[in-house]
């Protein structure tokens, strides 16, 4: 295989494969990790609850993520929190 002057194919390899998570936010990658490690869905305010902070913040981090195509809806839910319905992702 010829190589271009000045590129070497294990950079063209790593370019291919870099990771979605180099791409995200810092809180977005939390969000991420939380609903990753959570197997059987997870909804808002249990994801804020574990990472010490408010729904509200993790809502727009789920919304950002959703429209990346990272998060799908699992199901729904009652919130123990709230007692209302909630999504589960």
């Amino acid at each position: 295989m010829r190589e271009r002057e000045g590129y070497k194919p294990e950079m063209i390899r790593n370019q291919a494969f870099t990771s979605v998570w180099d791409y995200l936010a810092p809180m977005q990658s939390d969000v991420l990790g939380v609903i990753r490690d959570h197997k059987s869905g997870i909804c808002n305010e249990d994801i804020a609850l574990k990472m010490g902070t408010y729904p509200s913040t993790v809502s727009a981090r789920v919304n950002e993520l959703r429209k990346m195509n990272l998060v799908l809806i699992a199901g729904e839910g009652i919130s123990s929190i709230s007692g209302r319905k909630v999504t589960l992702w």
